[in-house]
Parts: structure tokens; C-alpha cells; sequence
């Protein structure tokens, strides 16, 4: 959001009008969904929620291979005869039961796992005081425990231990799936939703993330990175990678020209380029950026990625400043100079932004896979390009992987904003947000 001294509406340049209504606009949709939310009941609450967990993290080409499955099929016989009988079958809860319970069994060895590879040498100790009936050998054991972790310098590790923690906790409560005759009721006129349901019952490992990011091919994909890009087209992604196809055909695919009409869309959304719009060079970042598209659509694929790449470093550094000036992160050791202020304390005078996405508190602000890419890869393409030493890059499938950089980019600066946006809001009078809200209702009944 702008770091400018207030002022009135009707002082404000057209541009910051806009600015001004898409967030007034995002935060009364927001309200509206809130609303509407807090007047459905539990139960089609959690319908709802099965349903949006069943369309989310089921890959359609997956879907496909377990329809050849004879346990597939017997659970989706059993899900029609339940719809039917608007009761769930007692054998289907019983297959549901078991399934989860396997995958809570796994999901308790890996964390164990996991758990003993923090604590290092301290794991014996740990295993020793964490299954004595003393409370205080317990409560060592926890500190231990804690004090490992804070010590780890493996992020990754600790990522993976925590995200385990959570799924657990996910699977042992249904929160996010649970079958009922309400969500058997519900109908879709795109896809088979039993189908979506049976995969998941059968499969519940499918409903968490850790079953791709702790495949040990995970590790090889190449777009591991593009978490934008949706649970269940990931998935589908990743399956042809492990099978051995060329995924670039596929990815390609969302690159057309309605592809690249959605990216215009999203770099020209007031919320996304708001980090970039405080900068005195916005107007141009912008151009260049459409020019860098053009070059895209035109399959001028050479002429892309030297636009590009300097447009990608340019936002990140322009990003971080606005996080640094809003106070959210201390990046930079003084607001006029680039001198970045390493996690560690001391402070880089000619930092590269390999350094601002590693060693800062930049680092907080994306997905650690965004960052070994960027650093490793894109960055390293960066100046064997630019200066002239490698024009082999020039590829539709590189320009394509670069131009979902793009992408990620104003999609995590969008959802930063959109964070802000509301928590900034929610601190308005209620009185105001009630009076804002009763006049968005007004306006969109009259649509």
C-alpha cells in the first residue's frame, strides 16, 4: 500500500483512485464471502470443504490410472450406492477408516524420521526422557527438542518436520474431507465429483503435499518452484516427470495467447503491482514488461529473455524496498542505498540479489524452492546472456519457465497485498465496514 503522506480522495491522480477502489472493492468482497460463509451451516461448511479439497489436489491424470484399480472401483460403486440411499454405506466408512489410519502410521514414521535427524547425536537422549511417565523427563525432552530445532540450519528439513506436523493434524481431524450424505448430494456439471471423492477416500495420502515433496524425485523436478500453478496441475506435472515424458508441451500450453492476455491482466492488477508502483520508474517497468510479452507472442524467444531477466531482478529488488520502507522486514541498513543487512547481522555494501534472496530477511517473503531456483539457475543463465557469452538459452521452453517467473512474481506480491489489505481494513470502526458493505450488497443486487 502506498508509503505517501495522506490524502483526500478528490486530490488523488486517476491512478491512484484506481489504486484506491480495487482495494476497497477486495476487501468488501472479502467481507461478502465472510458473510456468506457465517450463514451455511456446519455441515454444508464441511461439504463445501470436501468438495474444494477434491477439486484442488486431485490430478485428473492420476484420476485416470486409479480408475483401471479394482479397490478404485469398489469404493466408487459404494460411493453411488450411498448417494442413492442418501446414507453413507457402513463398509465405505470402514475403508475410509482404514486407509486414513494407514496414512496417519506413515506420516508418524516420517516424522520420526525427520525428528530424529534434527536432534543429531541428541536423538537417543530425546527417545530416552520423551517415553519416561516423569513429567519433568518429558518436559527435557520437549526443550531439547525445541532447542534443536532453533539451532537447525537445515531450513528445508525443518520446513518438511513442521508441514508433517500439520498434516497430521489434518488427517486426525477431516477437516478439510469427510464424507456425508450432504456432499454426496452436491452435483457438478463439469466433472464427475464421486470420482473426485472415491480418489481421495481410497488415497488419502492425496490430500497433503508431503506425498510429492517427499517423493525422491521431487528433488529433480524442474518445476518444483511454481507453486502458483495449483496443487493438482503440479501433481499431474510431476507424474509425467516421474514417467519419463517431456513436460514442456503441457506447460506450454497455459501460454497461449489467453495464457499471456491473463498475465497482462495480473502485472496491470493495481493490488499485484503495488510493490512496483511506489518506485519513480514504475510507468516504464511496465512498459518494458508489455514489450517483454510481445516478444513472447511473437516468438521472439532471444529478445524475451534478455527483456526479461533484468525486468525480474529489477522487481525483486524494487519489491524488497517497498517491504524494507513498510517496515515489514529490515532489508536494507539505510533507505537510500543498497547496502543489505544480512541475517547474521553484518551488512553486505555490494550485495547481488542472490545475496538479498538468500542471506536476507527477503528470504521470508517466498517459497524456499523459489529461491534455490532463482539462485541457482535463473541467476546463473543471468550474465553468461547479458554479457554476451551463451545465446543457446534462447528457447521457447526457457522463455516459457522465465515468463512463469513473471508470473510468480505479481501472484506473491498480489498475495502479500491482499494480507495487508485486509488486516489494514478490519481495523475500520464496524459501523463503517457495516455501512460499506450494505452499499457493496445494494450495488451488486441491482447487477
Amino acid at each position: 500500500m502506498s508509503t505517501n503522506k495522506t490524502i483526500s480522495f478528490q486530490d488523488m491522480t486517476d491512478e491512484q483512485k484506481e489504486v484506491v477502489m480495487a482495494y476497497v472493492n477486495f476487501f468488501l468482497q472479502h467481507k461478502h464471502r465472510e458473510q456468506f460463509v457465517a450463514g451455511i451451516g456446519k455441515t454444508d461448511i464441511q461439504a463445501l470443504a470436501s468438495i474444494s479439497t477434491a477439486v484442488s489436489f486431485v490430478s485428473e491424470r492420476l484420476l485416470e490410472k486409479a480408475k483401471n484399480e479394482p479397490e478404485y472401483q469398489h469404493i466408487l460403486d459404494l460411493l453411488k450406492l450411498s448417494q442413492a440411499q442418501k446414507e453413507i454405506a457402513p463398509q465405505l466408512l470402514e475403508i475410509f477408516e482404514e486407509r486414513k489410519l494407514k496414512t496417519l502410521d506413515k506420516l508418524k514414521e516420517t516424522l520420526e524420521k525427520l525428528r530424529l535427524e534434527i536432534l543429531g547425536k541428541q536423538g537417543q537422549n530425546y527417545l530416552a526422557l520423551s517415553s519416561s511417565e516423569d513429567e519433568s523427563r518429558q518436559k527435557l525432552s520437549q526443550e531439547i527438542l525445541g532447542n534443536a530445532i532453533d539451532s537447525c540450519d537445515n531450513i528445508k528439513l525443518i520446513e518438511h518436520y513442521q508441514k508433517i506436523q500439520v498434516e497430521i493434524e489434518i488427517i486426525t481431524s477431516n477437516v478439510d474431507f469427510e464424507l456425508s450424505p450432504v456432499t454426496l448430494a452436491i452435483n457438478s456439471k463439469d466433472f464427475n465429483l464421486l470420482e473426485y471423492l472415491a480418489y481421495l477416500v481410497d488415497k488419502p495420502e492425496h490430500r497433503l503435499m508431503s506425498e510429492i515433496y517427499l517423493d525422491p524425485q521431487w528433488e529433480k523436478f524442474p518445476l518444483k518452484w511454481a507453486n502458483h500453478l495449483g496443487i493438482a496441475e503440479t501433481k499431474t506435472l510431476f507424474d509425467m516427470f516421474k514417467d519419463g515424458e517431456n513436460i514442456a508441451p503441457y506447460y506450454l500450453q497455459r501460454f497461449d495467447t489467453k495464457g499471456i492476455n491473463a498475465i497482462r491482466e495480473l502485472v496491470n492488477d493495481p493490488i499485484a503491482r503495488t510493490p512496483i508502483a511506489n518506485s519513480k520508474d514504475h510507468k516504464e517497468i511496465q512498459i518494458a514488461i508489455q514489450q517483454a510479452l510481445l516478444c513472447y507472442e511473437n516468438k521472439w524467444y532471444a529478445a524475451f529473455l534478455y527483456t526479461i531477466l533484468p525486468i525480474i531482478e529489477g522487481i525483486l529488488w524494487r519489491y524488497s524496498a517497498y517491504l524494507n520502507t513498510l517496515g515489514e522486514a529490515k532489508i536494507f541498513a539505510a533507505p537510500s542505498n543498497k547496502s543489505v543487512i544480512l541475517l547474521s547481522g553484518k551488512i553486505d555494501e555490494e550485495p547481488t540479489i542472490g545475496t538479498l534472496l538468500r542471506k536476507s530477511e527477503f528470504s521470508k517473503f517466498f517459497d524456499l524452492e523459489f529461491i534455490q531456483y532463482f539462485c541457482d539457475e535463473l541467476y546463473n543463465e543471468r550474465n553468461p546472456m547479458l554479457h554476451g557469452e551463451n545465446f543457446s538459452q534462447a528457447t521457447m521452453e526457457n522463455a516459457t519457465k522465465k515468463l512463469a517467473t513473471l508470473e510468480y512474481l505479481f501472484s506473491t506480491m498480489r498475495t502479500f497485498m491482499e494480507r495487508k489489505i485486509i488486516g489494514n481494513f478490519e481495523k475500520l470502526p464496524s459501523e463503517t465496514i457495516k455501512t460499506l458493505l450494505d452499499t457493496f450488497a445494494e450495488k451488486r443486487s441491482k447487477k
